[in-house]
């Protein structure tokens, strides 16, 4: 099997956890600058021609302190994202209809020093695995 990329893009230094979801049939995704602390949400282009900014310099709480974001499929419910923080910590929040921000939906203590959340929907339900 081989791959034959169709558009690929260097970033610039410092992008990472990137969180992919979707609003209204587009995709978007949320992004953070370790070494700038920016956080934005980009849109993606239909013509795979790169991506707009829609959001920048977004509020996200102890960015900096992150160690995973995921999105997070709620079925009938709009785009959320996770965050962790190795001391188990999380929050769920809701993405808002214009892009420029978030509501926060849940915070709690999960496990300590996990590597890895998954999410999910099962159903009507979403789901988290933190490992």
């Amino acid at each position: 099997m081989s791959l034959t990329p169709f558009w690929s893009h260097y970033w610039s230094p410092g992008w990472t956890r990137f969180a992919f979801f979707q609003f209204g049939g587009e995709n978007f995704f949320l992004k953070t600058n370790v070494l700038k602390h920016k956080v934005n949400i980009d849109h993606v282009l239909d013509d795979f021609a790169g991506n707009n900014e829609v959001g920048a310099y977004l509020d996200l709480h102890r960015a900096e302190h992150l160690d995973i974001v995921s999105s997070l499929d709620t079925p009938n419910a709009g785009p959320h994202f996770v965050t962790y923080e190795k001391t188990g910590e999380m929050t769920v929040n809701r993405i808002r209809s214009d892009c420029m921000g978030w509501n926060l939906a849940a915070s709690f203590k999960s496990r300590e020093n996990a590597a890895h959340v998954v999410t999910c929907a099962v159903g009507p339900r979403s789901l988290m695995i933190v490992a």
